[in-house]
């Protein structure tokens, strides 16, 4: 099963280490693997760390502010796989994640969104919107209620892999 990967083409937190946070995603207190790609809600420091936060999954309405893109580097010291679409933040392991600024540029693909395949993406006009759920949907027309992550700005081929390319 491939996972989502992403890319962090001009982001704050790629020069400005505050918009950066390292986490544990542990919706409803258990440790859970989550891909790179996804978002979460950071929460409190865990007892004893002075960086590592607890990260729970976003509701559909969860502040843009609120929101975290997970992209830890892809490292896995067993080297079981050989190609970053093989890459899982493990259940238990510290991940890293951007906060969101505006203008932000990153780029997903297809295996980052809960709903792929269900639409026909559309640059200009289609968005990335949050979910109950720590993938995002991209959709053509925002779900009333729901937080407007990003704008699809392009969509890009890098060899066989197929980018979507958003901003916030």
């Amino acid at each position: 099963m491939a996972h989502g990967m992403v890319r962090t083409d001009n982001m704050l937190g790629t020069i400005e280490g505050s918009y950066l946070v390292s986490f544990k995603y542990e919706p409803s207190n258990v440790a859970t693997a989550i891909d790179n790609g996804n978002f979460c809600v950071p929460g409190a420091l865990k007892t004893g760390e002075r960086e590592v936060r607890t990260a729970a999954t976003p509701a559909v309405d969860s502040a843009l502010d609120s929101l975290v893109l997970v992209a830890s580097e892809e490292v896995d010291a067993s080297k079981k796989y050989t190609n970053p679409a093989d890459f899982e933040n493990k259940a238990g392991a510290v991940c890293r994640g951007y906060r969101l600024h505006k203008h932000d540029i990153f780029s997903l693909t297809a295996d980052a969104f809960s709903n792929t395949g269900s639409i026909t993406p559309t640059v200009g006009t289609s968005l990335l919107e949050a979910k109950a759920n720590a993938k995002a949907d991209l959709v053509n027309s925002l779900t009333s209620g729901s937080t407007q992550i990003a704008k699809l700005i392009a969509i890009e081929m890098q060899g066989a892999t197929k980018w979507f390319v958003f901003e916030v």
